[in-house]
């Protein structure tokens, strides 16, 4: 609970701290999972821009940051794109970046740093790669623990429907870093469907928002396999582009950590 309310204030203190080192980024939101212990970061970039975001850190130990989802539309697919993820200390309008990494889209930490206490700042970056704009969503952790090594792994089955044009969603909790697979075990009447995985949005916001997918049609094999840290993430079917206008039923095996 304690750490809960933090996360609260840090978004309301440092929220005038959030800015962009172009005219051509949207004004970023944040957004905190209480459950996960992560602080989000979302926005919206543009071809060739860039925008941080400030956070206080004020016990001694590491920050793990990861560009956890990278969406051109808000049902999917999950974009591929390289971005430059960056973190070091504000600095007058910017961000004076110490640590960067280039990388795409995942769910285990990209770069992780030892800090003091300070005031720091999470950078994100077009490296040249974007010819539309995107939205993004950067995870930031502070020291973060490895959970117990005792856990198994679960396996759950979502099944729903999706119609012309939507989604459906679910999410489950990863309780240690690990391997998720998704299978699509069936789709009625058969079709091609979008499948992916990701965390989960804010409220009013999209309900997954997509770190990896991939257009599938039913099969034994899984049809995506993604490393995790231990956390809350979500599975989302959605029309690609196939489904008629009657819909159609699905099954999705989830296998994690």
């Amino acid at each position: 609970m304690k750490r809960f309310v933090l996360a609260l204030v840090v978004v309301t203190s440092v929220s005038a701290a959030c800015g962009s080192d172009s005219q051509d980024v949207t004004v970023p939101s944040t957004s905190t999972s209480s459950s996960d212990s992560f602080e989000t970061f979302a926005g919206s970039m543009v071809p060739q821009g860039s925008t941080f975001y400030s956070f206080p850190v004020t016990t001694a130990g590491t920050v793990s940051v990861s560009l956890s989802s990278l969406m051109a539309n808000t049902s999917g697919p999950a974009s591929s794109d390289v971005m430059r993820l960056g973190l070091g200390v504000p600095l007058g309008t910017g961000c004076s970046v110490t640590s960067s990494v280039d990388t795409t889209p995942g769910l285990t930490a990209q770069l992780t740093v030892q800090v003091n206490p300070d005031v720091y700042c999470v950078n994100i970056a077009d490296v040249g790669n974007l010819t539309a704009p995107v939205n993004f969503t950067i995870r930031i952790g502070q020291n973060l623990t490895s959970s117990s090594s005792t856990s198994t792994a679960a396996t759950e089955t979502f099944a729903s429907l999706v119609y012309i044009g939507g989604t459906a969603g679910r999410t489950f909790a990863a309780s240690q870093a690990g391997t998720v697979t998704l299978t699509l075990t069936s789709v009625t009447p058969s079709t091609i469907v979008g499948l992916g995985v990701g965390i989960p949005g804010a409220s009013g916001g999209p309900p997954c928002l997509l770190s990896s997918s991939v257009d599938a049609t039913p099969g034994s094999a899984p049809h995506l396999t993604v490393a995790v840290d231990a956390g809350t993430y979500c599975v989302q079917v959605y029309d690609s582009g196939h489904v008629n206008s009657a819909g159609v039923a699905f099954s999705v095996t989830i296998n994690h950590p």
